[in-house]
């Protein structure tokens, strides 16, 4: 079994790429009146880094975990299901247009979909 396969960092288009998607991504949230809000008074530059090292590690890229305490950061601030999917759609379409093949897109929505109890501060299967 090879070990040297691309991870989905590389598919992504690893270094170079990430961060141009991270900049489209927080172009069409911000731009989203059902998100926007929740972005109000956070420093984007700071945040942008963060979404970065988080997504790198969520799509096994080098270097270590992010160390964020994601239900700490989102805590409080009323963030509910609809909300992360339309967060992760705005990804996913950004991806897309980056030429991300779709098993690859799917890919990502899977993994992050791990993260919604963590930034919703409920279960999955809260109804």
């Amino acid at each position: 079994m090879p070990t040297d396969s691309p991870t989905l960092f590389d598919r992504v288009g690893g270094r170079e790429e990430l961060p141009r998607i991270v900049e489209e991504f927080y172009r069409r949230v911000l731009a989203d009146p059902l998100l926007a809000p929740f972005f109000e008074e956070v420093d984007m530059e700071r945040l942008k880094l963060r979404q970065i090292r988080f997504l790198t590690s969520v799509f096994d890229g080098p270097g270590t975990a992010s160390g964020e305490d994601l239900a700490a950061a989102h805590h409080g601030r009323g963030i509910e299901r609809e909300h992360v999917s339309a967060f992760v759609e705005h990804l996913a379409d950004v991806l897309e247009q980056h030429g991300v093949q779709p098993h690859d897109v799917d890919d990502v929505r899977g993994r992050l979909a791990t993260y919604v109890p963590e930034i919703t501060g409920r279960p999955i299967s809260d109804g």
